[in-house]
């Protein structure tokens, strides 16, 4: 790694994104420079890229990628609400001009049964929202909505089953009142008399 003067620990350049070899030699003259590749350091200690350059070019790589990354997870962030667990995290990536860029980033969705089947239903909705938010949703967040869309299947499921195992104490009067046979329980039809 190479230091230069003023630049913090966290963002000392890895030399392979400077391009430095072995050989390479700093010139102490006002502003320094790197022999070699087309990044120098100002008098302010600000690292400049030569227009043009592969630097420059691996500097709007970076810049472009940041945005898309922190558009990325602003999208989990505001469609999560209650299911996200805690913000966004980023993992950076120096850039030739001395400044950190995000390349990945993540938020943690919790997908959460509920006490109820109504409850599970809606987190997992919440949960699959969230997942789904961004333009272009990352293979790990289709993975997290079809967990989401899973949950919510056997939710509905138990749901019914609840519903299916207890009569509805309105529709056994209707049925009273109006003579109405209740179904039957096995194949076959029964005659009212």
């Amino acid at each position: 790694m190479l230091g230069f003067p003023g630049a913090r620990a966290d963002f000392l350049p890895v030399e392979s994104s400077l391009q430095a070899s072995k050989n390479c030699k700093l010139m102490d003259m006002g502003d320094m420079a790197i022999q070699g590749t087309s990044v120098s350091l100002s008098r302010t200690g600000e690292r400049t890229v030569a227009p043009g350059s592969e630097e420059d070019k691996r500097l709007k790589w970076l810049e472009n990628r940041n945005r898309e990354v922190v558009a990325h997870e602003q999208a989990h962030l505001a469609a999560a609400g209650g299911a996200a667990a805690g913000g966004a995290t980023f993992t950076y990536e120096q850039g030739p001009d001395g400044k950190r860029y995000a390349t990945g980033g993540e938020v943690k969705i919790r997908i959460a049964s509920g006490r109820t089947p109504e409850e599970t239903i809606r987190n997992a909705m919440q949960a699959e929202k969230a997942a789904l938010a961004p333009a272009s949703p990352s293979p790990q967040d289709l993975r997290v909505a079809a967990s989401a869309r899973q949950m919510q299947m056997q939710a509905r499921a138990e749901l019914a089953k609840e519903q299916l195992g207890e009569p509805d104490p309105g529709m056994a009067k209707a049925n009273k009142a109006y003579k109405v046979a209740p179904a039957p329980t096995r194949g076959g039809f029964e005659t009212v008399g």
